[in-house]
């Protein structure tokens, strides 16, 4: 059972292959940011990619990295073009844009477990969203008539999102306008209204990453005094695997909100999304219903993953015990490493794989492409 690997197994050792790894990570991002740079405002067909072409590309102006908007076909027999938003060396998300059956669903199923939330407890007026990526859940809440704001760090992210994605800070439908502000949440979510947001949508992974002032308990404590009480639901989604990194996250979550629930991703893979349901109230992902699914659901794909809530629970036993080791741990320095040693470690790995299921799931010249 997932939840067993929960318990900590970061190796006592730093392997040779480790360190060869995070170096290489190290090194990648180094190139793509000047690569970025060079690339900034190209777009055309890519050389040595059949099929795939950038409708626009600029250097992100916070990190240097490469913010994409490209298209492709994939390999399957119909074969189906696609929309994706790249930023360095993450996907942050797209669309099918052909066959017809398909045009405007998305291609990811981890960004319809964000709607989680908004399935399990309907109803809701407003959504904040910590990072944009291609705007697929905010499009899921504007659909249900949820008024969502957004704090994004890039505005690259928010300028290709309206231009290839079609979002808009209006729902279809709506009267009220939601908030799109670029920057720094650090900086800005402290200045939105306390108790005013029934669901806050947290995803900053990218890259193989997560700026830590934004998971730390600080910041969450931030965001849990933002939420409308009682029911209010706070969705983090973390990618990696069902490890100390995710059982981290979700002791700071538990300290800050009294009942929590973990989803994971359909994808029968180690490194995976995850997305974890912090509430005021008890969180019971078999409260989803299908017509709050089909409120928030344009495609059969997404209305199928909020239907499966509860395969996708991944429980958390003695959760209180483990987190309390996991503080002693953090306290007596881990055996001799320091935590935060450990840590620069483990984001090492979770770079590294994360660039290898990036390449698998996109040619090496796309990436190479501008």
């Amino acid at each position: 059972m997932l939840a067993r690997a929960l318990i900590p197994h970061l190796r006592s050792r730093v392997t040779p292959r480790t360190l060869y790894l995070v170096a290489g990570a190290c090194l990648a991002s180094a190139l793509f940011l000047a690569q970025s740079r060079a690339a900034s405002g190209r777009a055309g067909p890519c050389p040595g990619a059949p099929g795939f072409s950038v409708l626009s590309s600029a250097a992100a102006r916070w990190d240097g990295n490469l913010v994409a908007v490209i298209e492709g076909t994939t390999l399957t027999q119909p074969p189906a073009r696609f929309r994706l938003l790249r930023l360095g060396h993450s996907i942050m998300g797209g669309v099918f844009l052909a066959p017809a059956q398909i045009a405007g669903h998305s291609v990811y199923s981890a960004f319809h477990l964000q709607l989680a939330g908004a399935a399990i407890v309907p109803g809701g007026r407003r959504s904040l969203h910590i990072g944009l990526g291609a705007g697929t859940a905010v499009r899921g809440m504007q659909r249900a008539g949820v008024v969502a704001d957004v704090l994004e760090l890039h505005p690259e992210i928010l300028t290709a999102a309206s231009a290839a994605f079609g979002l808009i800070p209006k729902g279809l439908g709506s009267t009220d306008a939601g908030l799109f502000l670029a920057g720094d949440a650090l900086a800005t979510a402290p200045s939105l209204p306390n108790g005013t947001y029934d669901y806050i949508i947290h995803d900053v992974f990218a890259g193989g990453e997560v700026a830590g002032p934004l998971v730390a308990t600080p910041f969450l404590r931030l965001l849990a005094s933002k939420l409308r009480r009682p029911r209010g639901i706070l969705a983090v989604n973390f990618y990696g695997e069902a490890d100390e990194g995710l059982l981290r996250l979700a002791c700071s979550l538990r300290s800050v909100l009294p009942h929590l629930a973990v989803l994971a991703d359909e994808e029968e893979a180690a490194v995976r999304n995850h997305v974890l349901l912090a509430s005021w109230s008890a969180v019971d992902p078999g409260a989803a219903t299908p017509a709050a699914a089909a409120a928030l659901c344009e495609d059969q794909g997404c209305a199928k993953v909020l239907a499966g809530l509860p395969s996708r629970h991944l429980p958390l036993p003695d959760l209180e015990q483990r987190c309390a080791a996991l503080d002693q741990g953090r306290a007596g320095g881990g055996g001799g490493r320091s935590p935060s040693f450990r840590g620069w470690v483990a984001a090492g790995r979770q770079a590294a794989d994360h660039w290898s299921v990036m390449r698998m799931q996109i040619p090496d010249p796309v990436w190479r492409c501008y």
